[in-house]
This record gives structure tokens, C-alpha cells and sequence, in this order.
């Protein structure tokens, strides 16, 4: 209304709204409580400053770009991602990709009509990295899970499934597979009696399985890079030739 007719949710804002960019410690995301500038788009010039509201121009903004949600003109999940792709690294970029994906929230389809109509768009290039990598995006939960991930891809190490159910548990990383299983725990982690016990059952559950489980803390996988690397390699070597 601040902004006039055909005005949109977007960006940062967007994502929080569609679910792909939730707060910390917030699990239900609101705009008015919200304490940054609402992300607004708008097709044309832009109409100047509005208290608490980013205002951002479009060049184009079709109709299979734009929807609403809850009540409020948003962009679409797929046009959503394309321009929070020109306002975020690449860690956060993947961070809100990845859930999108596993949910089901975004067709790959349209994503890749959008890219190809926006070729021109800021964010293209980012996003078309993101999505076209080996073995998709990959939604991480913490520093110590991303920077893992971003070990394995730079030891050339093959993509892992990331934060995936198997059984009554979910696991941090799992080369299905090899039947290897990684466990991080991050600097912040201090095991409790229960936390340990429960630990351990979910390794022993996984062992029965068939699944090898490596649990990593964050000094290996910060300051071990090398050790590590190899370490998750020759685990994934021994399963080739135990399963070959």
C-alpha cells in the first residue's frame, strides 16, 4: 500500500515469508515484528524512500512471478530466490536453497524458465551455481556442518547427502551408497550424560544397519582440514572396494 498497486514482498523479506530464510530463534516469522526493512519490488521508477520499507526497482515482474501469501503480494518462490541470490553469499544462497528444494516449494522447472528469462539479472549467475553443482544444494544447520561440506568439495571428495532421515534418526552427512555416516559436532558442542547415551545408541542403531559412522569435531574439521580430508576419503575408498 506504501508503495502503490503491483508492489511485492521480495528479497530477504520474501524468503523469511516463504519459509527458506527463517530468523534465529524465531520460529514463526512476522512482518511487523520484524526489526529490518521490509524488502519491497516495485516495476518502474523508484518511488523514493518509505519509513521502515527498502524500496527496489524491476525492470519486469511477470505474472508467474509475483503470488500472495498469507494475504500479502509476494514474489514467488522461484523469483524469490533469484533476486535473495544478489543480496547473500554463497553459504546463506545455498542455506535457503536447499530446504526449498527437499520441501518441495520450488519446481526445478520454473526455476530454470526464470533463470533463462532473466539472464541478465544480478543474481543469475550466483543462483545458477548454487543449483547446478554436483549433487544439488545442501542444507546445513550449523557453521560446523557447512564448513565440513565445504571441506569434502574442496578435497574433490564425492557430495554427501546432507541433514537426510535414515531410520528413526537423521544424520548430518551420509554417502548412501559407501555406507559411511558423518556426525559433526560443532565448538559449541558439550556432551551431556544423555546427549552421549544418545549418541551412542544412534551409532549402534546405524552400525546395525550397515552404516559406518565418523564423528568429527570442530577443531578436526577447522584446523585438521588436511587429516580430515583424508580421513572421510580412505573411508569412502575402503567401502568401494569392500562393496566391489
Amino acid at each position: 500500500m506504501a508503495t502503490g498497486p503491483g508492489a511485492v514482498v521480495s528479497h530477504r523479506s520474501a524468503a523469511a515469508l516463504w519459509g527458506m530464510l527463517p530468523r534465529p530463534g524465531n520460529d514463526s516469522w512476522s512482518l511487523a515484528a520484524d526489526e529490518d526493512p521490509v524488502d519491497v519490488t516495485v516495476v518502474g521508477a523508484n518511488r523514493g524512500r518509505r519509513p521502515g520499507i527498502r524500496v527496489r526497482r524491476a525492470v519486469r515482474l511477470d505474472g508467474d512471478e509475483r503470488t500472495v501469501r498469507d494475504g500479502i503480494p509476494t514474489t514467488t518462490p522461484a523469483r524469490t530466490r533469484l533476486d535473495l541470490a544478489d543480496v547473500v553469499g554463497t553459504r546463506e544462497l545455498e542455506g535457503a536453497v536447499a530446504p526449498a528444494e527437499r520441501e518441495g516449494i520450488v519446481e526445478r522447472d520454473a526455476l530454470n524458465a526464470l533463470l533463462r528469462r532473466h539472464r541478465g539479472h544480478r543474481g543469475t549467475r550466483a543462483l545458477r551455481a548454487v543449483v547446478e553443482q554436483e549433487g544439488g544444494p545442501r542444507f546445513t544447520r550449523s557453521e560446523a556442518e557447512a564448513r565440513f561440506l565445504a571441506l569434502v568439495r574442496r578435497a574433490g571428495l564425492p557430495a554427501p547427502e546432507a541433514n537426510v532421515g535414515v531410520g528413526p534418526y537423521e544424520i548430518d552427512f551420509l554417502w548412501r551408497s559407501a555406507g559411511i555416516a558423518v556426525e559433526v559436532d560443532g565448538f559449541r558442542h558439550h556432551s551431556s550424560r544423555p546427549r552421549f547415551e544418545g549418541d551412542r545408541r544412534k551409532d549402534a542403531w546405524l552400525v546395525a544397519a550397515g552404516i559406518t559412522v565418523l564423528r568429527l569435531s570442530w577443531r578436526q574439521i577447522v584446523e585438521e582440514e588436511v587429516a580430515t580430508a583424508v580421513q572421510v576419503g580412505q573411508a569412502l575408498a575402503r567401502a568401494d572396494v569392500d562393496r566391489g
